[in-house]
């Protein structure tokens, strides 16, 4: 389908869509220098390609990130939506993303393999971390989820560590060394002091 500007129009008139700042469209996709935000919509309706700025899809009721841009140099929040994976998630993030509160999200296929902020996982029904980001240079929050273990780990995370009320039995030494801030693993079945130093646990 290819995108008109009346297209842009009527979305923007319904209050679906909200820009601040400026866009073009190119071959079909909708490029913004400024803001985006969309509410109330299970489909992203138009094909973004970049963002320059924030893209907020937080308590839309998405069902997937098809059609979402490819590059967003702001924040991604997409909190409380029916995401079950993350497939077609912005692959260029330049701060967080924050997905806390997707209740059905339990599949990180998809998922950045580098965030340039914090990634938000809290409030989720994520068993395993298999697909996660691969370097996050801030804070990785996974409390509240149905984490087992920790096996496919980030390499590294440049901030703190939230685990806490999960089903997490182990934290090996290897795990330890890739955080480089404090780890909180309250209310799991691990000893949280075995092999953590004591000043970096809260």
């Amino acid at each position: 389908m290819k995108i008109m500007k009346k297209d842009i129009k009527k979305l923007i008139e319904s209050k679906r869509l909200v820009i601040e700042g400026d866009y073009i469209i190119k071959n079909g996709v909708i490029n913004v220098i400024g803001n985006v935000k969309l509410r109330g919509l299970e489909h992203i309706p138009i094909k973004f390609g970049v963002i320059d700025g924030n893209f907020n899809c937080s308590f839309c009721g998405l069902l997937s990130f098809d059609n979402a841009p490819h590059t967003v140099t702001g924040n991604v929040d997409a909190q409380a939506n029916k995401f079950i994976n993350l497939r077609n998630c912005p692959k260029n993030i330049g701060k967080n993303l924050v997905l806390n509160g997707n209740r059905v999200l339990s599949n990180l296929q998809g998922c950045p393999e580098t965030i340039n902020g914090t990634l938000d996982l809290y409030g989720c029904n994520i068993s395993s971390l298999q697909g996660i980001s691969k370097k996050i240079t801030k804070n990785l929050m996974l409390g509240k989820n149905m984490i087992t273990g920790l096996s496919s780990f980030p390499d590294s995370v440049g901030g703190s560590v939230d685990i806490t009320d999960n089903y997490i039995v182990d934290i090996s030494d290897d795990i330890i060394k890739k955080v480089k801030g404090d780890i909180n693993s309250d209310g799991n079945p691990c000893n949280a002091a075995d092999g953590i130093e004591e000043n970096r646990l809260w």
